[in-house]
């Protein structure tokens, strides 16, 4: 969806967590700073290593975060979802900080991106702003720690059965026979998200297939056994 005046869509964006107790105005304020910015499926935002010279926040569309491992394979950190920022190591903390991820549009995208000065400058006069950016980054690193213990103690079956269900509760479709998960997921996200390999994902995915807990097609899953696939997450 294109975005032209960032400032017309105060409305809407104040469902954004990142916004949470503004005033309509304050948040009109904050967005005519932006400048919005279209991706393409697959084009990068930014990779790592790069200075962090901007700060984003997710209109339209969905974003993978990844880290690339010693083996040569992308690891997907996070999936953004609109009204989600992002970057904020460009505002917190030292100036010229480096991007430690690569942002990569998982689906045709709109950001909105602030030079990191301006956002800093933001942060400073409105600490609701300031308040709300570090109860985000907390929970991001509530949900890494998360991540990271089901990566270092699940085995790929939960760990791909817990990769599903958040998929389906982020962004899932009910249908009449289970939930659809976004069209333009495939093997190979997965894996990325499970830290594991795309021949692993495969078999299992089979293997459930088989059994009745998915229906997979090009670029489409679809859970059709939910309470099954809680069981083998663990949950």
């Amino acid at each position: 969806m294109p975005l032209t005046k960032s400032h017309t869509y105060a409305d809407e964006l104040s469902a954004s967590p990142l916004f949470n107790g503004l005033a309509p105005r304050q948040i009109s304020e904050v967005l005519g700073r932006a400048q919005p910015h279209q991706l393409e499926a697959g084009e990068t935002l930014f990779n790592a290593g790069e200075t962090a010279n901007s700060f984003y926040l997710l209109y339209a569309g969905a974003i993978k975060l990844l880290r690339g491992s010693p083996q040569g394979q992308d690891v997907v950190v996070r999936i953004l979802r609109p009204f989600e920022p992002c970057a904020a190591c460009s505002v917190i903390g030292k100036q010229a900080a480096r991007f430690p991820i690569t942002a990569r549009a998982w689906e045709g995208s709109v950001v909105l991106a602030w030079p990191a000065q301006a956002m800093r400058e933001e942060l400073k006069r409105l600490p609701t702003l300031q308040t709300n950016l570090l109860e985000i980054v907390a929970r991001y690193q509530e949900q890494t720690v998360e991540r990271l213990c089901e990566a270092s103690t699940a085995q790929v079956p939960q760990r791909l059965a817990q990769c599903l269900l958040r998929l389906a509760e982020q962004a899932g479709t009910p249908t009449a026979d289970g939930v659809r998960l976004a069209d333009s997921i495939t093997r190979q996200d997965l894996a990325e998200l499970c830290g594991t390999t795309l021949h692993t994902v495969s078999r299992t995915l089979s293997g459930w297939e088989r059994d009745g807990l998915v229906r997979v097609g090009r670029c489409r899953v679809t859970l059709t056994s939910l309470n099954r696939l809680r069981l083998l997450s663990g949950s």
